[in-house]
């Protein structure tokens, strides 16, 4: 998965149920921005707007992808936490 997320902008979890997901995990510890939707298993590993993007519907979704072209220095102290709390 390494490889792929080398490829990514960003990753996504838009699962309504997770347990602590190893994806949003990989991509964080490689410096890969995380967008998840809001539940228990990815809010354990993403502090939103710290370590990532937590979303809860799909107008707010947009807005943060959108936040995150628009905002490349934020989205690099994002990851920067993101991959010392990994």
């Amino acid at each position: 998965m390494g490889n792929i997320f080398a490829e990514a902008d960003l990753v996504i979890n838009s699962s309504y149920e997770e347990g602590q997901s190893t994806a949003v995990c990989e991509a964080m510890g490689l410096g890969v921005p995380v967008i998840v939707r809001k539940n228990a298993g990815n809010c354990s590993v993403v502090t939103h707007e710290k370590t990532g993007f937590v979303y809860e519907d799909p107008t707010q979704f947009i807005d943060l992808v959108k936040e995150a072209w628009n905002h490349p220095a934020k989205i690099k102290d994002m990851v920067f936490e993101a991959e010392r709390f990994i």
